[in-house]
């Protein structure tokens, strides 16, 4: 029996010239194992592996960003699948929710249901996944049965997966055992809001995967496969990874975090990595012999600026998307228009240099401000009018504004301290009296990083966010000249 499952799609009824809300309608999900698979003349079994890495919820086409829309992106794939019905694998390779006031708004829901309606076999958690917490993660992978990944994620005191992390699936296509592994980057730990990963650690994987690939085969896998956000980037692998795939623990590898094109093959292993939000599509087919179990690598590439492809556009996916641009109002907010830049396009470091100096003026008693730069702003401003949305693309994490409380002394060093931040300070250096105690503007995220230059201070939340900040000082003064930054 196939299954059915309930969304609500864009059913516009017009009445008396008045837009109904939107009612629920039955999507069917797509069941691999009622068709065959693709057998080359040789007797390969021939599986086709397609996956999107660092997607940020990019739903919306941008031409102009080369972002295709998340519609266009499963017509894509449905169009593949379409070519090898019963020999198609679908892979989330991380941070997939975070990233647009589309996602965000609805804390990724937009993207899971996707996800949920095109049939992917995994998602392997990335470092933005735990953005909004790990209730959050729970909350989300309660609603679909879709395995949350991430092996080499374990609570530091039992060293057990933490209960929102599923076992490695050992998944069918057309008599073919495929085994999936997720993991995560040791180091990625730091690029999370501490608090929000208490309890846990990112062991390197190496000993993990070979465990997982160890019992999958044993389990009868034909076929191991690993979906790593961790970035494998460069002619030589480090070590532990070239462990992976020079012993053949693994026979592919997707890649994910750094947002770099990546196409190689090491070992006889390939290994892909797009540049995030939907721009390419990784993909790799592998061939099974069921006679002689012989695994064969037939073709791998990134398949690039799908924003260029003729592609349909998926309409399911479209109806998806509009019914929760409607439920969450998403278009009333992401498309008011707060004021405009004028002069100069503004990129990502000019754009810190301005949140720092809003940051200080939003607070009487502030003489300073500093916010982390490269990962922490994600996107320019660009001259002419500036939308909220356009606000909310280049502060997209829900970071807490806190005032910090430093002694001169203290804010001395501050002033000298450097690293991967924007400063903005309103006195100089000679000016600061080290007995004084002074208010400086921070966010949670800065604060609670490995080795802040404010870690420790005394503070205050003020429960509220950069993009809020920015937001309403553009709506106060109407333009920025972006020259000035």
């Amino acid at each position: 029996m196939k299954k059915l499952t309930y969304i609500i799609l864009p059913a516009i009824l017009i009445l008396s010239g008045c837009k109904k809300d939107l009612e629920p309608v039955k999507y069917e999900l797509y069941d691999d194992s009622a068709y065959t698979a693709k057998v080359d003349a040789e007797g390969f079994t021939l599986i086709d592996f397609y996956g999107l890495n660092d997607f940020h919820g990019s739903i919306e086409r941008s031409v102009d960003d080369n972002m295709p829309g998340l519609a266009a992106i499963n017509g894509f794939l449905k169009d593949k699948r379409s070519e090898n019905p019963g020999g198609t694998v679908l892979i989330a390779n991380g941070d997939m929710w975070q990233g647009s006031a589309d996602s965000n708004m609805t804390k990724g829901k937009i993207v899971n249901e996707s996800m949920n309606y095109m049939g992917f076999a995994a998602l392997t958690l990335g470092n933005h996944e735990f953005d909004w917490s790990v209730e959050q993660i729970k909350t989300n992978k309660s609603e679909y049965n879709l395995p949350y990944l991430g092996t080499n994620i374990v609570e530091e005191i039992s060293g057990e997966n933490p209960d929102f992390i599923d076992e490695s699936p050992l998944i069918e296509r057309d008599g073919v055992k495929i085994g999936i592994i997720g993991a995560m980057g040791s180091e990625l730990i730091n690029t999370i809001q501490r608090s929000y990963v208490e309890g846990l650690k990112f062991d390197i994987m190496t000993d993990y995967v070979t465990y997982e690939a160890t019992r999958l085969r044993e389990a009868g896998a034909h076929i191991i496969f690993l979906a790593a956000h961790d970035s494998w980037v460069g002619a030589s692998l480090t070590p532990d990874r070239a462990l992976l795939v020079d012993n053949g623990i693994v026979d592919a590898v997707f890649t994910g975090h750094q947002h770099y094109l990546d196409e190689k093959i090491v070992s006889g292993v390939p290994i892909l990595q797009t540049r995030g939000r939907g721009r390419d599509i990784m993909h790799t087919r592998l061939g099974y012999n069921k006679t002689t179990n012989e695994v064969k690598v037939m073709e791998y590439q990134v398949i690039r600026d799908l924003v260029n492809i003729d592609i349909t556009e998926d309409q399911t996916t479209r109806d998806i998307v509009d019914y929760f641009v409607w439920k969450y109002k998403i278009n009333e907010t992401k498309n008011e228009v707060l004021g405009k830049v004028i002069n100069e396009n503004m990129t990502r470091s000019m754009v810190a240099n301005f949140v720092v100096e809003v940051m200080t003026k939003s607070y009487e008693e502030a003489v300073g401000a500093l916010h982390n730069v490269n990962g922490g702003i994600r996107a320019e401003f660009n001259k002419g009018n500036i939308t909220y949305g356009n606000v909310y693309n280049a502060f997209p994490f829900d970071n807490e504004i806190y005032v910090v409380s430093l002694f001169g002394s203290r804010l001395r060093g501050l002033m000298e301290a450097g690293g991967n931040f924007a400063y903005y300070f309103t006195l100089k250096y000679e000016e600061v009296d080290t007995s004084k105690l002074y208010k400086v503007v921070t966010t949670n995220f800065v604060y609670e990083l490995s080795g802040s230059p404010v870690a420790g201070a005394t503070y205050e939340n003020m429960f509220s966010y950069p993009r809020d900040l920015v937001a309403d000082y553009i709506r106060a003064n109407k333009t920025i000249d972006g020259s000035k930054y």
